[in-house]
């Protein structure tokens, strides 16, 4: 029967867990509201971030109070070490999704020019699905998932290098402004498929040395 402190880990790691869906949803918010210029939209992602603050604090103070009142050996120790750091990269993740909507909420025009729409939907499109993957690893590690995770982080890594690309190539035409404009933007969602995809191979090192200590970890294996 799990401890005292194995069923807090494991409480800790679906609330991480809620906090990946809460990024997933933010992302492919930010999204629609940088290539529709949605006011509305960027206002909800706002919203969303600042509620991802809010739950990566208290995830923080939960992980804090594990150490203070269970006293975890170096193992376990390790264990809620692995999980501040992640909840910090959510959150981070959260942070990244705000600078999206903070950028749409300052322009009233559109910052995203419609050639480049599909490369755009792409690294929203990827972006997402390395919240989504990281949300199911959390409570539930899988090999599978951690493949899914990389290969999304490599698209979007691969989507940033193309819109830098075509920003710096000779035929681009639309101007410095809009150029550097278009790179920045791209830039945090790379930022966030690394955060992301950083996360996951944290928890998979952790995990990996944990054989001889199964019961103690994110969550079932």
């Amino acid at each position: 029967m799990p401890t005292a402190f194995q069923q807090e880990l494991i409480t800790l790691a679906y609330r991480l867990a809620d906090l990946c869906a809460l990024a997933a949803s933010a992302v492919g918010q930010a999204t629609r509201a940088l290539l529709e210029a949605d006011q509305l939209a960027a206002g909800q992602v706002l919203e969303q971030a600042a509620a991802m603050t809010a739950l990566g604090s208290a995830c923080e103070e939960q992980a804090s109070a594990l150490l203070a009142l269970h006293a975890p050996d170096p193992v376990g120790l390790r264990v809620v070490v692995v999980a501040i750091h992640t909840g910090a990269d959510i959150t981070r993740m959260g942070d990244l999704c705000r600078e999206i909507a903070n950028q749409v909420r300052d322009n009233s025009g559109v910052l995203v020019p419609v050639e480049m729409h599909p490369v755009f939907t792409r690294l929203g499109r990827h972006a997402v699905v390395t919240a989504h993957e990281l949300q199911t690893i959390l409570p539930e590690p899988d090999i599978a998932h951690y493949a899914e995770l990389d290969a999304a982080a490599g698209e979007i890594e691969a989507a940033v290098r193309e819109v830098r690309a075509w920003a710096g190539g000779r035929e681009w035409t639309l101007g410095t402004r809009t150029g550097i404009d278009v790179v920045v933007l791209a830039g945090l969602f790379g930022r966030f498929g690394t955060l992301a995809m950083t996360a996951g191979r944290r928890i998979d090192h952790l995990l990996s040395g944990l054989e001889t200590y199964p019961a103690v970890q994110l969550g079932p294996r």
